[in-house]
């Protein structure tokens, strides 16, 4: 690898962007809570094999899916709370990668279904109030979350859709007051 102005060359015709403007990683962490019987609390159970997606998508439908690594985590943790928790990634890195990091601010929705999730987890079958925290993170800090409650079974029956938009406008701004970047 050599140095090359506005970024690192990596061979040949391929350069790497750096610059803290771009896209270079982002996560979304979403935490499912439900109210239980009282239980004892318990340690993380890690559930293989099962994966989940959710999509987020641009004022002009762009579309963009983020994929769990097939782990999925389950906690009792507190006595009446039980939460289930996924993490995110692109599934097509260059989706979205690379991109400014105002290119965040076009994103209006977000996309998910956890109806076969909730049916095989025996997770809020009946139509129990489900606490959503959604999470961002963007080149590994935290820019931004939203908590809504599903009262209605929506996320049990199936695709459910959320208006994002006044979490993703304001990322950019948090993400360069976190990193001091103009």
């Amino acid at each position: 690898m050599t140095n090359s102005p506005g970024g690192i060359q990596a061979g040949r015709d391929v350069v790497i962007q750096s610059g803290s403007k771009l896209i270079h990683s982002i996560v979304l962490r979403v935490y499912l809570e439900v109210e239980t019987p009282e239980k004892q609390t318990g340690a993380v159970m890690t559930d293989v094999g099962l994966q989940s997606a959710c999509a987020l998508f641009t004022g002009d439908k762009t579309r963009i899916r983020f994929v769990t690594d097939y782990m999925i985590q389950d906690q009792q943790i507190a006595p009446k709370v039980r939460r289930m928790s996924l993490v995110y990634t692109p599934e097509t890195p260059n989706d979205i990668q690379g991109k400014e990091i105002k290119f965040l601010e076009s994103i209006n929705l977000l996309a998910i279904n956890y109806s076969d999730i909730f049916r095989l987890e025996q997770f809020a079958l009946n139509r129990e109030h489900v606490k959503f925290v959604f999470v961002v993170e963007l080149n590994g800090l935290e820019v931004g979350n939203m908590t809504t409650t599903d009262t209605a079974g929506t996320l049990l029956a199936g695709q459910g859709n959320m208006e994002v938009s006044a979490l993703f406008r304001l990322i950019p701004q948090i993400y360069e007051k976190k990193t001091n970047v103009n």
